[in-house]
């Protein structure tokens, strides 16, 4: 996708879609004093289950140049929406929540001028691109993702695979795979999104 994206082959992308719309009881805020606060958790759904999702959006994207509570009685956002607007004229819109029972997978829908993709939880399920084919290997019901609706995780070999890339990197003196400036920059958009909040 990132070098499709790179060497503008999908058309002029004029719309990105973010949706991480998770849910967690009352229990989830509950376990811990830190949870659903400014001060230690540092935020709400985009900072805490999001973010992960941001840093694909910034990563693909570059990035872009009124938040509340609806159901938790909690101190930071339980739901909220952003529009980005990006130099080139595309515009993406970031929903982010922890309100939505009982929790979805997490979304991109991206529209260009030569067609459109949807990707869930990080795997293409839907593709219609004028002229190319579909990139992915993967199946849709081989993604296993579970933390829409708990924060548990079941399956860490993504986990495994970024930490036995980042050990590789520091044996033969490159950049992993994530950097460190990759998760600085998902985190300022993230920072943004909390500054401009009205």
């Amino acid at each position: 996708m990132k070098k499709l994206l790179e060497e503008n082959s999908i058309g002029k992308i004029f719309s990105v879609d973010l949706s991480v719309k998770n849910y967690r009881d009352d229990s989830y805020y509950n376990s811990a004093p830190y949870r659903g606060t400014y001060k230690i958790d540092g935020g709400g759904p985009f900072i805490q289950q999001a973010c992960h999702y941001i840093d694909l959006y910034y990563w693909y994207f570059g990035k872009p140049s009124k938040l509340g509570t609806f159901v938790h009685d909690i101190e930071v956002e339980d739901h909220g929406a952003v529009i980005c607007l990006h130099d080139s004229g595309m515009i993406g819109t970031i929903v982010a929540s922890t309100a939505t029972k009982p929790g979805f997978p997490a979304k991109m829908e991206i529209y260009s001028s030569k067609g459109y993709l949807i990707l869930e939880n990080d795997v293409i399920t839907q593709w219609d691109i004028e002229g190319i084919e579909n990139p992915s290997r993967q199946k849709s019901n081989e993604n296993k993702h579970t933390g829409a609706s708990t924060a548990s995780v079941n399956d860490t070999t993504n986990h495994e695979r970024i930490i036995k890339d980042f050990i590789d990197a520091i044996k033969t003196n490159r950049d992993p795979l994530i950097t460190g400036e990759s998760a600085r920059n998902a985190t300022e958009i993230i920072l943004d999104i909390y500054k401009y909040q009205f």
